[in-house]
């Protein structure tokens, strides 16, 4: 089979076999909302100078980790606060 070509978001093609590029899509998607989620917890939970260092975290400014360490870590302080904005903070 030929090679599929899908656009997550602009300028970010997946390549793959067919049926592939789907799940990368969806994966891309998912991560995407992730994201978001925790920019959104990030901006109601803190304040100062720690929401700028951890939103600047999950966009990629930081020298000191990357953005997915930053992801990860958030996401693990948003899950433990069991914090949902589509059901109000636990």
């Amino acid at each position: 089979m030929g090679q599929r070509f899908t656009f997550a978001c602009p300028n970010v093609p997946f390549f793959g076999e067919e049926g592939r590029g789907d799940a990368l899509l969806i994966t891309r998607q998912s991560k995407t909302q992730c994201r978001q989620k925790n920019i959104r917890y990030v901006k109601a939970t803190c304040e100062g100078e720690e929401r700028e260092r951890r939103l600047a975290g999950l966009v990629g400014y930081d020298e000191a980790h990357d953005a997915q360490w930053w992801l990860d870590h958030i996401d693990a302080d948003r899950r433990a606060a069991n914090w949902d904005d589509k059901r109000g903070a636990a």
